[in-house]
């Protein structure tokens, strides 16, 4: 373990003691979020709705970042962000305690769920780019891509434990239980967030703008470089692709194993094993593998042949494995493409950077999860991810036609000129 700690390991940025507890906190709080999710999912794919339906709810997770990310990313620059943080969590729990009481009284309805999801997708979308703009003052320079990647690793081992956490809890204490657990779970995060000492969490901007002008000055540097560009352009590809399998979990569980609670559990706990081997693979990686393109075209293959296996498995150990190589070709991708973002956007213009990406990705997360959910009720599962597999296939393709066709190299003249016309 000390290995992985040190000045080279890959998680080299828990040397840090404020990221280190916030990141501890953050895991405990993933695992809420993994309980939250899975009971939702769980509860409505077996209470008669058609599978469209199962994938609105995973939509609403993602789908207010679409409508909201810009404006986060505009409070992010100009307010505190630790304090944006806290609000956040605090709205979190209060509707981890609304699902909770809902629960007890067995009024967990559709309209319930969707709604209390989407409160918490806003958010989620809200603390999305203030939290991603705090790393970089919690952890030395050359330790953000580590930190990057123990924030995705930790939300995948999370992964593991809240789907299974959820399926013993739903079996004995019922869906309260585990809805109370992720109202906890975000407390222990508000109690982290008073407790470090972030650098600069507070950014002032030096011209008093209107947040649609500050908006507007992201959105032009954004369209201005080519770099950026690219980046988000590879993101929403990921983000709509990978939504094929994310959304359709639960229904992998009813249709194609005829499993219950459990099994559900296993299948996402698969997906987070194979996310904390590709965490690790991807430090590992960055030693012998210089050229990003390789590792987006690698993952890229990765997910051709994960939803391929999908596609024609028919047993709980190929699935699981599938659903595993899907995992962990995700998180290195998402992690490459999240360390590049930060380090190339100004420090000052960060949070809108960031917030960008995110309205795009999630953008591409939450409609790729209705379109996946709408075809496989007009087609079938297994069909979608055949054609899920054909279009991971072709983006591994275009990642090794051409340097520029996704990713691109560094256009340092066109940046420099598109920040001066700020």
């Amino acid at each position: 373990m000390r290995k992985f700690l040190t000045s080279s390991g890959p998680l080299r940025a828990l040397q840090d003691t404020s990221f280190a507890l916030l990141a501890g906190a953050l895991l405990i709080s993933y695992v809420g979020v993994w309980m939250r999710e899975a009971t939702s999912a769980w509860i409505l794919a077996n209470a008669g709705y058609h599978n469209s339906a199962v994938t609105v709810v995973q939509a609403a997770v993602s789908g207010p970042t679409l409508l909201l990310a810009l404006p986060a990313g505009v409070l992010a620059d100009r307010s505190d962000r630790r304090r944006l943080l806290i609000w956040c969590q605090l709205v979190l729990i209060l509707v981890g305690a609304a699902l909770a009481v809902l629960g007890a009284v067995n009024q967990l309805s559709f309209a319930a769920i969707f709604t209390l999801t989407l409160l918490s997708g806003a958010a989620a979308a809200l603390a999305g780019p203030a939290f991603e703009a705090i790393v970089p003052s919690l952890v030395q320079p050359r330790n953000i891509p580590s930190a990057i990647a123990i924030s995705s690793i930790s939300f995948n081992i999370a992964r593991i434990i809240g789907p299974g956490a959820a399926g013993l809890l739903l079996l004995y204490g019922g869906p309260s239980a585990t809805y109370a657990c992720n109202a906890f779970a975000y407390v222990l995060v508000v109690a982290a967030l008073l407790l470090i000492s972030p650098t600069n969490s507070a950014p002032r901007l030096d011209r008093q703008v209107s947040m649609w002008t500050e908006q507007r000055i992201g959105i032009r540097y954004v369209w201005k470089s080519r770099p950026i560009q690219r980046l988000v352009a590879r993101g929403m590809v990921l983000y709509a692709c990978a939504a094929c399998y994310l959304s359709l979990t639960p229904l992998i569980a009813r249709d194609l194993l005829a499993g219950d609670s459990k099994v559900y559990s296993l299948l996402l706990s698969s997906i987070g094993a194979g996310s904390v081997i590709g965490g690790i693979a991807y430090s590992l990686a960055q030693r012998v593998m210089t050229d990003d393109r390789k590792l987006l075209r690698a993952g890229a293959l990765g997910g051709a042949l994960a939803l391929s296996l999908l596609a024609i498995g028919s047993n709980l150990i190929t699935l699981c494995a599938a659903l595993a190589i899907a995992g962990a070709t995700m998180l290195i991708q998402m992690v490459n493409l999240n360390s590049r973002l930060i380090l190339t956007m100004p420090p000052h213009l960060r949070g809108r950077g960031i917030a960008i990406y995110m309205a795009a990705t999630f953008g591409c997360m939450a409609s790729g999860s209705l379109l996946w959910g709408m075809l496989s009720d007009a087609l079938s599962l297994r069909t979608v991810f055949a054609l899920g597999a054909i279009c991971y296939t072709i983006v591994a393709l275009v990642d090794g036609q051409s340097p520029k066709a996704l990713m691109g190299g560094h256009d340092a003249d066109h940046e420099i000129a598109a920040y001066e016309d700020l």
